[in-house]
């Protein structure tokens, strides 16, 4: 993936990320803070596009510095070229997760 895009991402907090050596970093800081439970919710919507895909996720889990657990809304627009992911705008709910970390004036940014 060459850029991932957080359009809902609240102040303080990278909105968007490009280029597969600051990918990798974001996401290892992403799941150093968060444990995965569930997925408990997959729709892929179809489009005339071949190399856009959309998809509605409820995700759940644990922040692993507090213990609380959050369930999360996302919308997620995908741009594919050749087969491989390049292009990823997420549309997800960022208060879930930051009041599951105690507040939204918590300093972790992932």
């Amino acid at each position: 993936m060459k850029i991932l895009e957080f359009p809902f991402a609240p102040q303080g907090r990278v909105p968007r990320i490009e280029g597969k050596a600051a990918l990798l970093p974001y996401i290892q800081g992403v799941m150093n803070n968060l444990e995965i439970l569930s997925i408990s919710r997959q729709e892929i919507y179809l489009t005339q596009d071949l190399d856009l895909i959309i998809a509605e996720v409820t995700g759940e889990g644990r922040i692993i510095s507090t213990g609380r657990s959050f369930k999360a809304g996302y919308v997620w627009i995908m741009r594919t070229k050749n087969g491989k992911l390049i292009h990823m705008r997420d549309y997800w709910n960022p208060l879930a997760a930051l009041e599951a970390r105690g507040g939204p004036d918590t300093s972790n940014k992932s």
